[in-house]
Formats: C-alpha cells, sequence, structure tokens
C-alpha cells in the first residue's frame, strides 16, 4: 500500500513537470518525464497518451506518435484532440487521405477548434480544391457549425496556393481582412482595379490596409472622386 502511495505521489510530481515543459515547449524533456511516469505505472491512461503523443508530434516524431494514440481512441471519456493528433501524425506521413478522415472525426466528436477547421482544409485542398469546397458549403448548410471554423477556414485560404478558399469565403460573407487582403493583391496584380474595389467596399469594417489601398487608388486616378473604377486608366 506504502509502495502505491509512493508512486502515486512521485506520478503526480512528475506530471506536474511535465505539464511545466509542455507550457513552455520543452518537448523532449515532457516525453522523458512522460515515459517515466508510464513505467512507474506500468500502463497509460489516455491523458497520458495525448500529452506523451503531442510531445513526439512536435518532435516531429509522426509514426511514434501515431502508436502511442492509437490504443486511446477506445477511451470513451478521451477529448477530441486525440483524434486530432492522430490526423496531425498522418499528415506527417504524407498519409493525406487518411488525415482528413480523421480530423471529420474529430470534428463529429465535437471539436470546435479553428485548428481542426484550418488543417482539414487544408488537405483537402491539397487533395482537390473541389474536395475543400464541398466541405465550405456542408458548413454552410449546417446551423450548428462552430464560428471558429470560419476562422480556421479563412487561416488556410492563406496558406493553400489558390485562391478557390478565399473567393468562396468572400463571396459567401466569411472572408476575415487577411483573407480579403490575398484576393485584393491577386486582382491588383492583375490590374482588375474594379475587382479590388468591389471586395474592399464589400467589408463592413476594412482594414487599415483596405483603406489605405483605396485611398492610393484615388490618388494614382484608378478610382474616380465618387468611388467608382476610372474607365480610362484600365
Amino acid at each position: 500500500m506504502l509502495t502505491l502511495i509512493a508512486n502515486q505521489k512521485t506520478s503526480n510530481l512528475l506530471w506536474a513537470y511535465a505539464c511545466q515543459c509542455i507550457e513552455t515547449k520543452k518537448w523532449e524533456e515532457a516525453e522523458g518525464l512522460l515515459l517515466r511516469i508510464w513505467q512507474i505505472n506500468s500502463e497509460a491512461s489516455w491523458l497520458l497518451r495525448d500529452a506523451l503523443g503531442y510531445s513526439l508530434l512536435r518532435q516531429g516524431e509522426y509514426v511514434l506518435c501515431e502508436q502511442i494514440l492509437r490504443p486511446a481512441l477506445k477511451a470513451k471519456e478521451r477529448s477530441y484532440w486525440v483524434s486530432h493528433k492522430i490526423a496531425d501524425a498522418l499528415r506527417g506521413q504524407g498519409y493525406i487521405e487518411e488525415a482528413a478522415e480523421m480530423y471529420k472525426q474529430s470534428e463529429s466528436e465535437g471539436s470546435d477548434s479553428p485548428i481542426t477547421a484550418k488543417n482539414l482544409i487544408q488537405v483537402l485542398y491539397k487533395l482537390n480544391a473541389s474536395r475543400a469546397i464541398e466541405q465550405l458549403n456542408t458548413w454552410k448548410a449546417k446551423e450548428t457549425t462552430p464560428i471558429e471554423f470560419w476562422q480556421g477556414s479563412c487561416e488556410a485560404s492563406i496558406l493553400v496556393g489558390g485562391n478557390e478558399i478565399a473567393e468562396w469565403l468572400w463571396e459567401n460573407g466569411f472572408s476575415d481582412h487577411q483573407c480579403r487582403g490575398k484576393l485584393i493583391k491577386f486582382y491588383c496584380y492583375k490590374l482588375e482595379i474594379h475587382k479590388c474595389l468591389e471586395i474592399i467596399d464589400s467589408s463592413q469594417n476594412p482594414s487599415e490596409l483596405e483603406i489605405k489601398l483605396k485611398r492610393k487608388l484615388i490618388n494614382m486616378g484608378f478610382i474616380s472622386k465618387d468611388g467608382s473604377p476610372n474607365v480610362e486608366k484600365q
């Protein structure tokens, strides 16, 4: 009995230290402490596997991370972050289709994190841009879609190569200033000033960049004093 109590106290102390290491991004130290807890207890709870898996994930140990986390999927009380982290590990290994399905599983388990949405849109886009658009349409049709998913989608729109995601978000009223900024830059390079103006004017809360750009376009003569595009300049 005394041994069990001593082991529990040691485990609790190691867990506290490991959590501090994770918070300060000392991944190798956290890994060592968590493995020591595992050795003391001869088994690992889903929470221990989750923390250890995360420490391995942040070190790029994707295969081992997946192996550590998979058994945690069986725990009924686990967090949706387990499946999310497995998706990250699969993505790191290049298993993009499998990663997409696991991010969707995390969503179905209750994830309302913008990171889940961002990562899912990114991997779907890598598979095919149309699949990412299909996912956005699915979220739009659901009344229960977390508002954080649109935040994550906007972040994804900046990270992918093309403009399809940014364009969809803007056209459907979900874009943020960074998302619009990507589109404005694209259309500026194409000298489609009317499109730039349309995007700028569509914002109910324009960013400082959008305000400055519109003022610059007016000063350069691309926009008339009434705010309309100057056809002679285009």
